[in-house]
């Protein structure tokens, strides 16, 4: 008779003891953050490696951060609005 090795996976909440924290971040959140990371480098950068970022990259970041934040204004003044009706 031969025994198989099991491998048995429980959750925190099986296993007696309460489920771990997860936070819930939700898709256009995430689009938001990832699409605003390069963006934002500039910033990290300049103070960690000194580089001076040039007009170009200034301007461009600038437009993505405006072209993220746009969308993300509009829709909480979207939501604004409708919680003031009810």
């Amino acid at each position: 008779m031969s025994v198989q090795p099991t491998l048995r996976i429980t959750s925190g909440a099986t296993a007696g003891r309460p489920p771990a924290p997860c936070g819930h971040i939700s898709p256009s959140k995430t689009t938001l953050i990832g699409l605003s990371t390069p963006a934002l480098t500039i910033i990290p950068a300049f103070f960690v490696f000194g580089t001076v970022p040039v007009a170009l990259e200034l301007v461009g970041s600038a437009i993505m951060i405006a072209g993220i934040a746009i969308p993300v204004l509009e829709r909480q003044q979207g939501m604004q609005a409708l919680a003031s009706t009810r």
